[in-house]
């Protein structure tokens, strides 16, 4: 709001809270300012564009990494639901559509972490002393991973069992270059912020001829969704993000 008061050329935000933000970025509409959404999008909104990956495509990409280390074997999937908001829910919705396709890749429990890798390490030590027979871990918090490693080296079992996690935080990059994360998978912040301010110029320069004045007419002719995809982390080229 003090952004829009201030009559910004544009303004490029993740939509962390959509039903807060919908009300901003209608009023920065009004007032001629466009908004492009990052990463998390404000689904009916007046943002003239999002930047980002479907989370469900996250989950998808997530279990297809591991399927493709494991094969068709079992798997503990750790997250936050209770408390990691529709992305946690739309991450384990992709990794089901992917196990619905392919029978004997089975997620055999779930274990809430609330995003605290020692709760982590906790859970997924229980979950692997009552699942002998997994082959992989699924973690979907920035943490998880690292609290799978901690479970793992706990059982004596680090080189056994395969994890696929997401985000880049170095202790994550650091595992995965020892070899105790097999891969993490990433979204393309830098990409989406790039790209953004990029469209955002275009906007408000008329470079898109779609009418003679879009601003002047209240349209966009910018596309409303840019899917920015992801990037798979392993061994083989960690060194390039560390």
């Amino acid at each position: 709001e003090t952004l829009i008061e201030k009559g910004v050329a544009g303004i490029v935000t993740p939509g962390h809270f959509a039903d807060g933000y919908r009300q901003c970025i209608e009023k920065a509409w009004a007032k001629g300012i466009p908004v492009a959404t990052v990463t998390l999008g404000v689904p009916d909104s007046k943002a003239v564009c999002h930047f980002g990956t479907d989370y469900v495509g996250y989950g998808e990409i997530m279990a297809k990494a591991l399927m493709g280390k494991i094969g068709k074997e079992k798997f503990i999937f750790s997250t936050n639901l209770q408390g990691g908001g529709d992305p946690a829910h739309d991450i384990m919705k992709g990794i089901l559509n992917v196990c619905e396709a392919n029978p004997g890749f089975e997620m055999v429990v779930q274990v809430e972490d609330q995003s605290d890798a020692s709760v982590a390490a906790s859970v997924i030590g229980a979950a692997l002393q009552a699942n002998p027979d997994v082959k992989g871990i699924i973690g979907a918090q920035s943490v998880s991973g690292i609290g799978a490693v901690t479970a793992l080296r706990e059982a004596g079992l680090l080189g056994k069992v395969d994890i696929v996690c997401i985000d880049k935080d170095a202790p994550t990059l650091e595992a995965i270059e020892a070899g105790d994360i097999y891969a993490t998978v990433i979204g393309k912040q830098y990409t989406e912020v790039y790209y953004a301010v990029k469209f955002l110029y275009d906007y408000n320069h008329n470079k898109l001829k779609l009418v003679s004045d879009s601003k002047a007419a209240g349209i966009s002719p910018l596309p409303t969704f840019v899917d920015t995809g992801a990037i798979i982390i392993t061994k083989d080229n960690v060194s390039f993000f560390k």
